[in-house]
């Protein structure tokens, strides 16, 4: 079927996939360009024509009207000039150091471009600026790419319809700093739909469309809103976009539990499980996220799992996992945390410690712990005397000793040698002692001084035990008491531990 244009005609083929409508036909047309010995590719908004040297340029385009006529085919990239290009709009999504990235407001596409293709002053374009453009071909790899980049100019091109129309968030707008070093701002456009006679439309808007507070908005909100059309491309988007009524969506709990480049996950507080989340879904400053900060989100399924969106901080000490109880029990170490000195613990087992105690209700009981429940970096035995907390997890009702606390009894009934000696030397958290009976120095480490809240000196007397470490011939002094009493200004090469 011949097609009437103002440059020469040209053969296009309905998109092998990914098309709008599935009755959409092939039409042709004879005339070839002019003093070319083979038809020219053009990548138009209906479909392509491609030879070897090109790739193809799908875009999308409105369905053909009753008569089978296509008015509205448009050319996006035409080579050697042989049709006039079009222009199209977009909104600046990301600036880096010498290039960037342009949303498209009229399709789904995301297009590269070189700041050598913006006519004004770099220094003037901001993420979420709105421009106008030619879409076009890189050479070197046949991707598409934007070209003379301009601002646009929003006032005189476009006509904002009187009417309100009221339609659902799908996707709602972000506007983040993301937490790469180097990188800039980034925007994400908005999606919203609304129905007109019995039928589906899908608009986008920016973060500048919305109508007051922008972190309010979320997927599933009634909202409404202007329609905005361009009287150059007839592209049509929303302006004016007002919060109307809230999704009723369910806000869930957590903890930051690990970061990455640009996700992290969060330990769920009402299930034992972690949910994967994009620094995208941040609504805040990404760079103040840290590991243990508590968050509430909401999730939502893509691509077939689980994910959490709109991310809040929350105030430190919000999100409780468990329940303390205040009660103080005593128990006995039947399995000690396993201490070897650069080593760090498994994170395959946080709870590889256990101790036994006696329930009124239940009998006797052993019960786990972890590194993080005992109070302090010192060595337990197995048989050491401890006082605990019990601790409950409000997700699976797991329970756990907590503020476990070595009873100085403990090291008169272990049976464990202890030696006494004098502190020889100090350095940053660690020091040599002088045993008594040994004659020899013992290295120690500060966590193994049992009063961590006193001083310790030179030629302070202790009281302490002896383990081997994974080198036989080497000993360390472990369970270090501080003998006497002194004051620290008696004494000016000291230590607070």
């Amino acid at each position: 079927m011949p097609i009437a244009t103002n440059g020469p005609q040209v053969q296009v083929l309905s998109p092998p996939q990914n098309f709008r409508r599935t009755n959409l036909q092939s039409i042709a047309a004879s005339a070839p360009i002019s003093g070319s010995t083979s038809p020219a590719t053009h990548i138009l908004n209906y479909g392509i024509q491609t030879n070897q040297n090109t790739n193809p340029y799908l875009h999308f385009s409105p369905p053909p009207n009753a008569a089978g006529s296509y008015p509205d085919l448009e050319v996006l990239y035409s080579p050697n000039n042989t049709m006039p290009p079009r222009r199209e709009t977009g909104i600046i999504e990301k600036l880096l150091q010498n290039f960037g990235f342009v949303q498209c407001c009229d399709r789904q596409a995301r297009l590269f471009f070189h700041f050598s293709q913006y006519s004004g002053n770099i220094d003037d374009l901001k993420n979420g600026d709105e421009v106008e453009f030619e879409a076009g071909l890189d050479r070197r790899t046949g991707k598409p790419i934007a070209l003379n980049i301009q601002k646009h100019a929003r006032i005189p091109s476009e006509i904002i319809s009187d009417k309100r129309y009221v339609g659902e968030v799908t996707y709602a707008p972000k506007h983040n700093t993301i937490i790469k070093p180097g990188s800039s701002p980034q925007t994400e456009l908005g999606r919203l739909s609304y129905e007109n006679k019995g039928e589906w439309y899908f608009l986008s808007f920016t973060p500048l469309d919305v109508s007051g507070d922008l972190t309010a908005l979320k997927q599933g909100d009634k909202v409404s809103f202007r329609i905005a059309t361009d009287q150059r491309t007839n592209s049509m988007k929303a302006r004016d976009v007002r919060l109307e009524e809230s999704a009723a969506a369910p806000r869930h709990q957590g903890v930051v539990c690990s970061l990455k480049d640009n996700f992290g996950f969060i330990e769920r507080a009402d299930c034992v499980k972690e949910i994967f989340f994009h620094f995208s879904e941040f609504m805040g400053e990404v760079s103040n996220v840290n590991v243990g900060d508590d968050v509430e989100f909401e999730i939502h399924t893509r691509n077939g799992k689980e994910v959490a969106t709109s991310v809040y901080a929350l105030p430190a000490g919000t999100v409780q996992f468990e329940d303390v109880r205040p009660e103080t029990r005593r128990g006995t170490i039947v399995k000690p945390i396993p201490r070897a000195p650069g080593k760090k613990p498994n994170p395959d087992d946080p709870l590889p410690a256990r101790l036994k105690y006696k329930d009124e209700i239940e009998g006797e009981c052993e019960i786990v712990f972890g590194e993080r429940d005992q109070n302090g970096e010192y060595t337990l035995l197995a048989g050491d005397h401890v006082t605990f907390n019990l601790a409950i997890d409000k997700r699976d009702s797991l329970k756990r000793a907590t503020n476990v606390t070595l009873l100085e009894e403990s090291l008169r009934t272990s049976g464990e040698k202890r030696e006494r000696g004098t502190i020889a030397t100090l350095k940053d958290g660690f020091g040599f002692v002088n045993c008594y009976d040994k004659g020899s120095r013992l290295f120690f480490h500060f966590s193994e001084v049992l009063d961590q809240k006193g001083y310790i000196k030179l030629n302070s007397e202790v009281e302490f035990s002896i383990i081997t470490t994974d080198s036989p011939d080497k000993q360390n002094a472990v369970r270090i008491k501080i003998l006497g009493s002194w004051k620290p200004e008696e004494n000016k090469q000291i230590r607070q531990l």
